[in-house]
């Protein structure tokens, strides 16, 4: 199950965390999810996000509104991402240098992003990741 708050939220603190640091990993997750997330959970008939989507992308409940769906996730990620998405050409090309191999040929060109972080999350295990 896709929920609308995660994605939104997720959009946030991508783009936050390349503007910080300028790393072209989280320009390319970034991309990732918003280009995901905007091909699927805005409805293009009534406008508005579906709150709830299957993880292929269909539609799971049609409700844009609930008890638990309110105006909070949505408008924030539009007035805090969108005050940065003017620099989304900028955005668009770190997120292409992530392809490009490094020096050696190696994952380096990446930003490691094949690297697990000493504490990684295996499946099976029911802990919490420290990043």
């Amino acid at each position: 199950m896709k929920f609308w708050w995660r994605t939104n939220e997720a959009l946030i603190a991508t783009l936050l965390a390349w503007t910080l640091t300028g790393e072209p990993r989280f320009a390319e997750r970034h991309c990732l999810v918003h280009d995901w997330s905007f091909a699927h959970f805005p409805d293009p008939e009534y406008g508005e996000w579906y709150g709830y989507l299957h993880r292929d992308g269909r539609v799971s409940v049609r409700l844009k509104g609930n008890l638990w769906k309110g105006p909070f996730h949505l408008p924030r990620m539009c007035g805090t991402a969108g005050a940065c998405w003017p620099r989304s050409a900028q955005l668009r090309a770190a997120s292409r240098s992530v392809d490009q191999p490094g020096p050696g040929g190696g994952a380096e060109g990446r930003g490691n992003l094949g690297a697990r972080p000493p504490h990684h999350v295996r499946p099976g295990r029911d802990r919490v990741a420290r990043l």
